[in-house]
């Protein structure tokens, strides 16, 4: 975590001196490398922590965290680059990541300790205990990259002077249900409160994709929201339910593959979008979300034919 938040806030630095295109992009990988550290290991951290029955609860609240950034950060970095510019933005985006390093330094040094059957040697990178949870986290991410990059445009195409509305409308159901519903994570069985939250997830596209106005495309939000907000957290603990995963490497399988689903979910439907139009690619979503949840029933009964 410490690597991460150095090596984040020499990124923000080098934003000074970074010209388009080559320089730009490197700095960008290095400032993705840092990001990749930090959540992985935080992730980490909270799984070595925090107590079995309050994991989920706890998971919840600390994405929660993440979604207030989201949701305050893009307003915020608007604000000064329109009352000042670029170079404040900059600093402000270096102090935040100093913030997060004297914060990370000052975390305490003791950790929960590994299972007897974990030891930190000999661990693989990947974790295939991990690997049901993150191919959904992989699918799940493919929806939300491609709808962060072209919902924008599509709102556009219908006069919808300020798409981010959208996104707020998320942001708000997101916290709200994460505050209200964050102890129904410890309380069920994993597989009852993931497979209504994919459903609520799945619905949402296909509410959208039959979406032109502004009250419709609120409503599409609030059901995404909906869903999202317990099935991430439900994921996270998900990929670490079972005994023989090491933690580490299952939060880097998990954190790998739904990056990996931010990244090649746009170029996916762009293609989709380029031939053919908006519904369609929306439609697309809506059968991404029915494919996963078809392979996490398939998966749990995969497992609980394991048991038998």
């Amino acid at each position: 975590m410490i690597a991460g938040t150095v090596l984040h806030a020499l990124a923000c630095v080098a934003y000074f001196w970074s010209p388009p295109f080559w320089p730009l992009l490197i700095v960008r990988v290095f400032q993705g490398i840092a990001m990749a550290f930090f959540s992985t290991a935080s992730f980490t951290l909270i799984a070595n922590t925090t107590p079995e029955i309050r994991r989920g609860q706890i998971f919840s609240y600390y994405t929660l965290s993440m979604n207030f950034a989201f949701a305050l950060a893009p307003y915020l970095g608007m604000l000064l680059i329109n009352r000042f510019n670029f170079s404040i933005l900059f600093l402000a985006c270096t102090g935040s990541s100093l913030a997060s390093l004297l914060a990370t330094i000052k975390l305490s040094k003791v950790q929960g300790v590994p299972p007897e059957n974990q030891s930190s040697r000999g661990q693989p990178i990947l974790s295939l205990e991990a690997l049901p949870a993150s191919i959904m986290a992989f699918m799940l991410n493919v929806i939300w990259g491609s709808l962060g990059a072209f919902f924008p445009l599509y709102a556009l195409g219908h006069r919808v002077s300020n798409p981010g509305i959208f996104f707020s409308a998320v942001a708000i159901t997101l916290i709200l249900g994460r505050m209200v519903g964050g102890k129904i994570l410890d309380l069920y069985e994993r597989k009852r409160v993931i497979i209504p939250c994919l459903v609520v997830v799945t619905l949402s596209m296909a509410v959208l994709t039959f979406s032109t106005t502004l009250f419709m495309f609120i409503l599409a939000a609030v059901i995404f929201g909906t869903g999202w907000s317990l099935l991430y957290p439900s994921l996270l603990v998900y990929a670490i339910d079972d005994p023989k995963a090491a933690r580490g490497p299952a939060m880097a399988t998990f954190t790998a593959l739904g990056d990996l689903g931010l990244g090649v979910g746009p170029m996916i439907m762009g293609a989709v979008v380029q031939w053919t139009s908006y519904p369609i690619m929306f439609s697309c979503l809506t059968l991404t979300g029915a494919l996963n949840l078809f392979y996490f029933y398939g998966a749990t009964r995969k497992k609980q034919s394991a048991k038998e």
